[in-house]
């Protein structure tokens, strides 16, 4: 199953400077590895934000769980996650109403 992952850090973390620019690079090695075994379908950070959004790859909503519970950022992210359909099943229910 598929979802939509935006992760924002937290204005206030309790972190420096150098301890969460280090738990950001940690973050982003770690989101690299799980791109290469396809956890990840894509992922980027938003531009001049704290922010990053993903399209993850896992297959119940449990496993989602515990895969945003191994992320470094995870305790100082707020996330808004929405599951995905594929535009081939919106296709076909969309095609199966006007018949």
């Amino acid at each position: 199953m598929n979802y939509f992952v935006k992760a924002n850090i937290k204005e206030n973390t309790g972190l420096s400077r150098e301890k969460l620019s280090e738990l950001s690079v940690e973050h982003i090695k770690l989101m690299l590895r799980y791109k290469a075994e396809g956890k990840i379908v894509y992922g980027g950070v938003l531009s001049g934000r704290r922010s990053a959004v993903y399209i993850v790859e896992v297959p119940t909503n449990d496993d989602l769980e515990n895969f945003l519970f191994s992320w470094p950022l995870y305790s100082y992210c707020t996330f808004e996650i929405a599951p995905l359909s594929t535009l081939e099943f919106r296709l076909e229910s969309l095609t199966k109403v006007l018949k």
